[in-house]
This record gives structure tokens, sequence and C-alpha cells, in this order.
């Protein structure tokens, strides 16, 4: 139900809007007027980390960093093995 202001304008339940807008703020609006509501109302915090989960989060990093180095080291291993079966071979043909 809108009533008709003047030539293309028009008042709808949101107030007046322009020809081809909808009245609605855009998207990006909306989200930095709620994220700056939450950082200026959001009350301190009263969290710890309990030591199980220190613990198992300890666990992950180490498990991480050994498993890498296991890989790393046989990689290295298999492209220096067939490098050297490829000198071997090389050599071998060299030497006939």
């Amino acid at each position: 139900m809108a009533v008709e202001l003047s030539e293309n304008i028009t008042a709808g339940p949101a107030g007046p809007t322009e020809p081809g807008t909808s009245g609605i703020p855009p998207l990006p609006y909306i989200l930095a007027v709620t994220c700056l509501i939450h950082l200026v109302a959001a009350a301190p915090l009263a969290a710890y980390i309990d030591p199980i989960t220190g613990s198992i989060i300890f666990q992950l990093v180490a498990a991480v960093v050994l498993g890498a180095a296991l890989t790393a080291k046989r990689v290295w291993r298999v492209v220096t093995g067939s490098l050297e079966r490829a000198r071997t071979l090389v050599s071998g043909l060299w030497n006939r």
C-alpha cells in the first residue's frame, strides 16, 4: 500500500524511497553496525584453558612437528636413493 508523494517518489511502510531502491540499507552497512555494537557492548570473558586442553593442544603440535620431520626425512631418502641409483646406472654405462 504505497502512497505517491510526487513524481516517481513513493512512500511505503519503510518511508520515502527513490525509484529503483528498496529503502533497506545495504548488507555491508548492516554487518558493520552489528559488529560495532558487539564490540562496544561485549562483556569481559572469564575463560581459561584447563590443563587437559593445554596438554591436548601440546600433543597435537608435537605430533604435527614430528610427523612433518619424519615425512621430510623419508622423502629425502627416496630422492637421494633415486639419484644414487641413477648415478650408478650412468657410471655403469660410462665404464663399458
